[in-house]
């Protein structure tokens, strides 16, 4: 060890002590500082011992002997100590943290004080790195702790670490204008952690792996597709993550390693939705969700594991009116939005309360927020006249618009959407609003191709591609070899005679856009304008609200690891319920005076069999409060608790064909009469879905 091992501060304190002992001296207190050490100056073996003897080291005779010819000049035979050999040395002991403690001790006896032990501070201030309110003590430290010093690879509990710490204070009122932002991870948030390389590997290794990989995401970008999902997945990374999942501690902390949301952000591919489900549902919401979802889901390694035992969330109800249902929605979710605790939710007026209510409340945004009435919100697609409602057949995509009036109530209402979104993710809800996975791609910051605008916009988005992909085909090749629907292009665009007036919002896409024809030279143009309000300034702000609602809950970095499509299953349910005979007598639980071989129960299956996808979802809303059903599985069997019906009890004295049946939406379960035939059951329940919309009597 060289000199270099100790502080400039504390060299004149040992270079006292060694001239001491030296001497010959056994000094009781500090020496003064010596103006000049002779450098012919040495300590002996008897005069080393004295000072190990002094220190308390409690060292015996011949390990006196060992060290002292460890550091011992070799110029001098090794019969003596310079004071270059005595800096060694106690540099040596201060690695040790027990014989450390003791050489302190020792100065401190003799007079020297711990200030001028430590480390002069730095004249620069110290830097606080800020952390959100809900980060827990060893996801700070994995934070805090330098890459460089530590493997990032290392736990944080098992290291030593001395913080100082502040607090600050920032009222709503404060908040835009001093944001506390937490500051960027001293860990490398890099893919190649996982691959845990030998000593001898190079950079060369690191991107050599790095051009796989991404030539895998080009290859997945091109041939990719859910029929062949599983042959894109990595069994060894998955095994690998999959064990870091169950590393609850880590999890429940936030200390994982990086790689584990990196890789899976960037290449989703090679890991099945499970493990990434599993990822996003133990990292995005805090340490409590995570751990109550990590005890409910994972099974126990062994029958001697003790069960998990953790307090229970807390809950926090509130009341909403259903008459105007958006207006209290929006102020339910500004004050319970950014909170932890689950919302329970009861209408005014109303005796029911629980889960199912809740579910019931969702239902109702997600239906009101799906009319374009007042607010024009989203782009139409094949309505029904009897109602304001927004049926798309891909989903739900913000109608473009650029007029400044009404825009702040437009951007409110989307922000309340995100805040909806996020809000049902955390407490595991489903919001049954149609969104189009194209719409949470733009949320996720990921590009639209150009080939959805049919999907997205209908007859007027095939139009619009038809005509940016001839706008294409004109920048290599003459007019008269290019064609729209077989026509030669210049032909067509005089046929239809467009101007330069955007389709969706009839505004004007440059000035004097209405008498401006499209022409073969001006194409590109036009399609560039209308891409821009279709795509880019005609929806940015809704997709930016929204992002802000939902932000206000869980982070979208967190959403990235999961495709468009697999979070619109997760947030809205199942659009198209299905369900078949075999489906249903597998998954639905019976009890209380019914079996499977229960006449009612055949008829009340059969029934369930007939009904249209409309008539399952009004039938969904009735019995479990919501009309989409979680995604997986098959019929009924993803709902939580498991859908059940039960026989309804009525007096002697009442005709059980002209009874009702009901539902408990909070526990999934059909209170079902007796019915003589299929045709009463049929009648009976339609006739109990229909009047019950808008109102939860039972509690």
């Amino acid at each position: 060890m060289n000199q270099k091992s100790l502080l400039d501060s504390v060299r004149p304190i040992f270079t006292a002590l060694f001239e001491a002992f030296a001497t010959g001296k056994r000094p009781t207190s500090l020496p003064p500082a010596p103006t000049n050490v002779h450098s012919t100056l040495t300590l002996g073996l008897d005069d080393f011992g004295a000072f190990v003897k002094a220190v308390k080291l409690g060292l015996l005779a011949s390990e006196e002997g060992i060290w002292f010819s460890q550091y011992a000049a070799i110029e001098h035979a090794r019969t003596c100590l310079t004071l270059h050999g005595f800096f060694d040395f106690v540099a040596h002991l201060c690695r040790d943290s027990r014989r450390c403690k003791l050489l302190a001790a020792y100065l401190e006896s003799i007079g020297v004080s711990e200030a001028s032990l430590v480390a002069p501070s730095a004249t620069a201030p110290t830097t606080l790195m800020a952390f959100q309110p809900e980060d827990n003590l060893l996801h700070c430290l994995s934070r805090l702790k330098p890459s460089s010093a530590v493997s990032s690879n290392v736990a944080p509990w098992k290291c030593m670490y001395s913080l100082y710490c502040d607090f600050a204070v920032l009222w709503d009122d404060d908040a835009a204008s001093a944001p506390v932002t937490a500051a960027p991870s001293t860990q490398p948030t890099t893919y190649r952690e996982v691959v845990a390389p030998t000593s001898h590997a190079t950079a060369q290794d690191g991107d050599a792996l790095h051009q796989a990989l991404r030539l895998l995401a080009v290859l997945y970008k091109q041939y990719g597709n859910d029929a062949n999902a599983e042959m894109w997945v990595n069994t060894r990374l998955s095994r690998k993550l999959r064990l870091q999942l169950h590393d609850v501690l880590s999890i429940t902390s936030g200390s994982y390693p990086s790689w584990c949301d990196e890789l899976t952000r960037q290449f989703k591919f090679l890991f099945p939705l499970e493990l990434r489900s599993m990822l996003f549902r133990t990292t995005a919401f805090g340490c409590s969700r995570s751990l109550h979802w990590l005890r409910d889901h994972l099974e126990p390694s062994t029958e001697s594991d003790e069960v998990l035992s953790i307090s229970p969330l807390p809950k926090e109800r509130a009341k909403v009116e259903r008459s105007d249902i958006l207006k209290s929605a929006d102020a339910v979710m500004k004050v319970h939005g950014k909170r932890k605790a689950i919302l329970d939710i009861v209408f005014v007026g109303e005796r029911g309360y629980g889960s199912g209510v809740t579910a019931a409340f969702y239902s109702a945004a997600a239906q009101a927020l799906q009319s374009n009435a007042p607010l024009a919100l989203w782009v139409r697609g094949d309505e029904d006249t009897s109602d304001d409602l927004i049926r798309h057949p891909n989903g739900l995509f913000p109608l473009p618009t650029v007029a400044a009036r009404g825009r702040s109530e437009l951007l409110d209402r989307f922000r309340l959407i995100g805040r909806l979104a996020g809000k049902a993710l955390l407490d595991d809800r489903l919001l049954p609003l149609p969104l189009a996975p194209h719409f949470l791609q733009l949320v996720l910051h990921e590009p639209i191709a150009m080939h959805d605008l049919p999907t997205i916009f209908l007859e007027p988005g095939r139009i619009l591609y038809s005509l940016y992909k001839a706008a294409q085909a004109l920048q290599t090749h003459a007019p008269g070899s290019v064609t729209i629907e077989g026509t030669p292009v210049a032909d067509w665009l005089e046929a239809v005679d467009l101007s330069f007036v955007d389709p969706c919002t009839q505004t004007e896409l440059v000035a004097n856009g209405a008498v401006l024809s499209v022409t073969t030279a001006n194409l590109s143009a036009y399609v560039d304008h209308v891409l821009d309000i279709w795509l880019g300034r005609g929806i940015a702000g809704q997709v930016q609200a929204f992002r802000d609602g939902l932000n206000d809950v869980v982070a979208t970095e967190k959403l990235r690891l999961l495709h468009a499509h697999e979070i619109q299953a997760a947030l809205c349910g199942t659009v198209d319920v299905e369900w078949t005979e075999a489906s249903l007598r597998q998954t639905i639980k019976l009890a209380h005076g019914y079996t499977a071989t229960s006449a009612p129960i055949e008829y009340f299956i059969q029934t369930l069999v007939s009904m249209t996808t409309s008539q399952r979802r009004a039938f969904l809303l009735y019995a479990t409060g919501c009309p989409n059903l979680p995604p997986g599985g098959v019929g009924l069997e993803t709902l939580k608790p498991p859908f059940e019906v039960v026989r309804r009890v009525i007096s002697d004295d009442e005709d059980v064909d002209r009874a009702l049946p009901f539902a408990r939406t909070c526990t999934n379960t059909l209170h079902l009469p007796a019915y003589s035939s299929k045709a009463i059951l049929s009648t009976q329940l339609e006739y109990a879905v229909l009047n019950s919309k808008g109102v939860i009597d039972r509690d």
